[in-house]
Protein backbone atom coordinates (compact mmCIF):
# COMPACT_ATOMS: atom_id res chain seq x y z
CA UNK A 1 0.00 0.00 0.00
CA UNK A 2 2.63 2.50 -1.12
CA UNK A 3 0.84 4.85 -2.96
CA UNK A 4 -1.69 4.98 0.25
CA UNK A 5 1.06 5.69 2.29
CA UNK A 6 2.52 8.61 0.48
CA UNK A 7 -1.15 10.33 -0.05
CA UNK A 8 -1.04 10.40 3.48
CA UNK A 9 2.35 11.38 3.68
CA UNK A 10 1.42 14.34 1.32
CA UNK A 11 -1.03 15.51 3.63
CA UNK A 12 1.38 15.41 6.33
CA UNK A 13 3.69 17.54 3.68
CA UNK A 14 1.25 20.43 3.43
CA UNK A 15 0.80 20.56 7.47
CA UNK A 16 5.06 20.94 7.56
CA UNK A 17 4.79 23.22 4.87
CA UNK A 18 1.96 25.40 6.83
CA UNK A 19 4.28 25.05 10.31
CA UNK A 20 7.15 26.27 8.42
CA UNK A 21 7.88 30.01 8.94
CA UNK A 22 10.45 31.69 6.38
CA UNK A 23 13.20 31.86 9.01
CA UNK A 24 13.38 28.08 9.32
CA UNK A 25 15.88 27.78 6.31
CA UNK A 26 17.07 24.41 7.37
CA UNK A 27 15.23 21.04 8.50
CA UNK A 28 17.17 21.55 11.37
CA UNK A 29 15.48 24.81 12.30
CA UNK A 30 12.37 23.17 11.53
CA UNK A 31 13.55 20.08 14.35
CA UNK A 32 14.75 22.41 17.00
CA UNK A 33 11.64 24.61 16.97
CA UNK A 34 9.12 21.28 16.61
CA UNK A 35 11.57 19.29 18.83
CA UNK A 36 8.49 17.37 20.28
CA UNK A 37 7.87 15.30 16.85
CA UNK A 38 8.22 11.95 16.70
CA UNK A 39 10.58 11.81 13.78
CA UNK A 40 12.99 15.01 12.78
CA UNK A 41 11.83 16.23 9.05
CA UNK A 42 15.60 15.39 8.36
CA UNK A 43 14.52 11.55 8.65
CA UNK A 44 10.81 12.08 7.40
CA UNK A 45 11.45 13.78 4.09
CA UNK A 46 14.34 11.29 3.07
CA UNK A 47 11.97 8.31 3.50
CA UNK A 48 9.28 9.99 2.14
CA UNK A 49 11.46 11.03 -1.73
CA UNK A 50 12.14 7.43 -1.55
CA UNK A 51 8.52 5.60 -0.91
CA UNK A 52 7.50 8.34 -3.30
CA UNK A 53 9.98 6.97 -5.89
CA UNK A 54 8.86 3.65 -4.94
CA UNK A 55 5.12 4.56 -5.39
CA UNK A 56 5.85 5.67 -8.74
CA UNK A 57 6.75 2.10 -10.28
CA UNK A 58 3.41 1.37 -8.93
CA UNK A 59 1.80 4.45 -10.19
CA UNK A 60 3.14 6.60 -12.97
CA UNK A 61 1.28 9.82 -11.71
CA UNK A 62 3.68 9.80 -8.47
CA UNK A 63 6.55 11.06 -10.35
CA UNK A 64 5.20 14.11 -10.75
CA UNK A 65 4.02 14.20 -7.08
CA UNK A 66 7.61 13.18 -6.23
CA UNK A 67 9.21 16.32 -8.63
CA UNK A 68 6.98 18.42 -6.67
CA UNK A 69 8.09 17.33 -3.12
CA UNK A 70 11.57 17.67 -3.79
CA UNK A 71 11.11 21.17 -5.71
CA UNK A 72 9.13 22.39 -2.76
CA UNK A 73 11.69 20.82 0.04
CA UNK A 74 14.83 22.22 -1.43
CA UNK A 75 12.89 25.86 -1.99
CA UNK A 76 11.49 25.38 2.00
CA UNK A 77 14.82 24.48 3.17
CA UNK A 78 17.55 25.35 1.31
CA UNK A 79 20.33 25.69 4.18
CA UNK A 80 21.88 23.48 6.75
CA UNK A 81 21.76 19.58 5.14
CA UNK A 82 23.48 19.58 1.92
CA UNK A 83 23.29 15.77 1.79
CA UNK A 84 19.64 16.32 1.52
CA UNK A 85 19.75 18.99 -0.58
CA UNK A 86 22.05 16.40 -3.10
CA UNK A 87 19.81 13.89 -2.43
CA UNK A 88 16.34 16.17 -3.22
CA UNK A 89 18.02 17.62 -6.89
CA UNK A 90 19.06 13.67 -7.56
CA UNK A 91 15.13 13.13 -6.96
CA UNK A 92 14.10 15.70 -9.34
CA UNK A 93 16.60 14.12 -12.42
CA UNK A 94 15.25 10.75 -11.81
CA UNK A 95 11.67 12.10 -11.78
CA UNK A 96 12.08 14.12 -14.70
CA UNK A 97 13.74 11.69 -16.60
CA UNK A 98 10.68 9.46 -16.23
CA UNK A 99 8.33 11.73 -16.88
CA UNK A 100 10.14 12.10 -20.39
CA UNK A 101 11.62 15.65 -19.53
CA UNK A 102 15.39 14.89 -20.26
CA UNK A 103 16.55 17.86 -21.09
CA UNK A 104 15.39 19.33 -18.13
CA UNK A 105 16.37 16.35 -16.25
CA UNK A 106 20.37 16.57 -17.50
CA UNK A 107 19.89 20.33 -16.25
CA UNK A 108 19.41 18.84 -12.70
CA UNK A 109 21.82 16.59 -12.83
CA UNK A 110 24.24 19.02 -14.32
CA UNK A 111 23.31 21.45 -11.50
CA UNK A 112 23.86 18.89 -8.53
CA UNK A 113 27.35 18.30 -9.99
CA UNK A 114 28.38 21.85 -10.67
CA UNK A 115 27.02 22.46 -6.98
CA UNK A 116 28.70 19.47 -5.12
CA UNK A 117 31.43 18.37 -7.50
CA UNK A 118 32.68 15.35 -5.69
CA UNK A 119 29.69 13.90 -4.85
CA UNK A 120 29.37 10.63 -6.50
CA UNK A 121 26.35 9.75 -6.11
CA UNK A 122 24.83 12.99 -8.40
CA UNK A 123 27.04 10.91 -11.33
CA UNK A 124 25.82 7.35 -10.04
CA UNK A 125 22.15 8.80 -10.37
CA UNK A 126 22.36 10.24 -13.63
CA UNK A 127 23.97 7.58 -15.35
CA UNK A 128 21.60 5.32 -13.70
CA UNK A 129 19.10 6.76 -15.78
CA UNK A 130 20.93 5.81 -19.11
CA UNK A 131 20.91 2.25 -18.33
CA UNK A 132 19.78 0.47 -14.91
CA UNK A 133 16.33 2.92 -14.66
CA UNK A 134 15.99 3.88 -18.02
CA UNK A 135 12.34 4.34 -18.67
CA UNK A 136 10.24 1.85 -20.22
CA UNK A 137 10.42 1.50 -23.86
CA UNK A 138 13.32 3.84 -24.03
CA UNK A 139 16.55 2.46 -25.49
CA UNK A 140 19.75 1.84 -23.16
CA UNK A 141 22.75 4.23 -23.64
CA UNK A 142 25.20 2.19 -21.85
CA UNK A 143 28.39 4.46 -23.14
CA UNK A 144 26.19 7.82 -22.42
CA UNK A 145 26.19 5.76 -18.40
CA UNK A 146 30.05 4.85 -18.66
CA UNK A 147 31.22 8.32 -19.31
CA UNK A 148 29.41 9.54 -16.48
CA UNK A 149 30.25 6.81 -14.04
CA UNK A 150 33.87 7.48 -15.10
CA UNK A 151 33.29 11.38 -14.99
CA UNK A 152 32.72 10.15 -10.86
CA UNK A 153 35.41 11.78 -8.52
CA UNK A 154 37.58 8.80 -6.54
CA UNK A 155 37.96 11.43 -3.15
CA UNK A 156 35.71 8.64 -0.80
CA UNK A 157 36.53 5.28 -0.95
CA UNK A 158 33.34 4.09 -0.08
CA UNK A 159 31.41 6.26 -2.59
CA UNK A 160 34.04 5.01 -5.48
CA UNK A 161 33.22 1.46 -4.52
CA UNK A 162 29.78 1.67 -5.18
CA UNK A 163 30.58 3.74 -8.53
CA UNK A 164 32.91 0.36 -9.35
CA UNK A 165 29.87 -1.75 -8.63
CA UNK A 166 28.15 0.26 -10.79
CA UNK A 167 30.55 -0.16 -13.88
CA UNK A 168 30.69 -3.41 -12.95
CA UNK A 169 27.00 -4.02 -13.11
CA UNK A 170 26.78 -2.21 -16.47
CA UNK A 171 29.45 -3.53 -18.52
CA UNK A 172 27.68 -7.36 -17.81
CA UNK A 173 24.37 -5.37 -18.93
CA UNK A 174 26.11 -3.89 -21.55
CA UNK A 175 27.86 -7.52 -22.70
CA UNK A 176 31.42 -6.28 -22.28
CA UNK A 177 32.90 -9.27 -20.38
CA UNK A 178 36.44 -7.76 -20.59
CA UNK A 179 35.48 -4.36 -18.91
CA UNK A 180 33.63 -6.16 -16.49
CA UNK A 181 36.12 -8.71 -15.46
CA UNK A 182 38.57 -5.67 -14.94
CA UNK A 183 36.51 -3.69 -12.69
CA UNK A 184 36.07 -7.30 -10.50
CA UNK A 185 39.45 -7.73 -10.43
CA UNK A 186 39.89 -3.93 -8.87
CA UNK A 187 36.82 -4.88 -6.54
CA UNK A 188 38.59 -8.10 -5.40
CA UNK A 189 41.41 -6.05 -4.01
Amino acid sequence: EVTAACDHWLNAWEIVKQLATPGMRSVGDFDNFYSIMYAPIHDWSQDFEMELGNAARVDSKYHEIRLKFACEFNERFPEGFPHLTRMMMRAQGEALFELGRQAEAEAVFASAIDLFPKDAWSYIGWSDMYWLYAPKGSPKHHARAEELLLRAPPDEPHDWDVVLERLESLYEDWGKPDKRAAIATVLAL
